[in-house]
Order: structure tokens, then sequence, then C-alpha cells
């Protein structure tokens, strides 16, 4: 989503970069002011969007989600001894039950 967001403001930054760059030298400041405004507005949720994606995928890089949940193994064990089917589907102790680090 962060990548999709930073290629649609992307687009829009360039408009606004071409927009300011028509006027010449001569023009007086507040005529390209809101050019400069929305400019770096636009540049600012580039880079931060940048940043995000770049943040993900470190995350995933080192674990993902592995690093952040593991599966409950008491829950494997005891899906084992009692015959059950293994999908863990709407079981929260099922064999996918997810737990937080501790």
């Amino acid at each position: 989503m962060s990548g999709a967001l930073a290629g649609f403001v992307l687009v829009f930054l360039g408009v606004m970069i071409a927009s300011y760059q028509s006027y010449g030298g001569d023009v007086p400041a507040p005529v390209v002011s809101p050019y400069r405004t929305t400019g770096g507005v636009l540049f600012g949720t580039f880079a931060y969007s940048l940043v995000t994606v770049a943040t993900c995928l470190a995350w995933l890089a080192l674990g993902g989600p592995a690093a952040v949940l593991r599966v409950d193994d008491r829950a494997l064990r005891g899906a084992a001894g009692r015959g059950v089917s293994g999908r863990g589907v709407g079981n929260p102790h099922g064999p996918l039950a997810m737990t937080r680090w501790r």
C-alpha cells in the first residue's frame, strides 16, 4: 500500500515541479509560493512512504512475522493427542493459534 501511495504521490510531485518550472525567473514569490508549499508537502509524503516501504522490507528480511508472533507449541501437542483435524480454523486454541512473544 505504501509503495502504491509513493508512486501516486510521485506522479503529482512531477506535475507540481513541471508547473513550478513553467514560470520564468522574474515571477513574484507570491505567485509560485503555493507550488513550493504543495511540492514540499508532496515530497515529504513521498519520503515518508519510502521510509515505510524500507521499514517493511527490513522487517521481512529479518524474519517477518516470526519475529513478532510464534506458533503455540502447546496447542500443537494438544491437538495431536486429541485427534483434531489440524486445521485450527475458528479454534483459538488450535494448532494455528498465534501468541505474542513474552
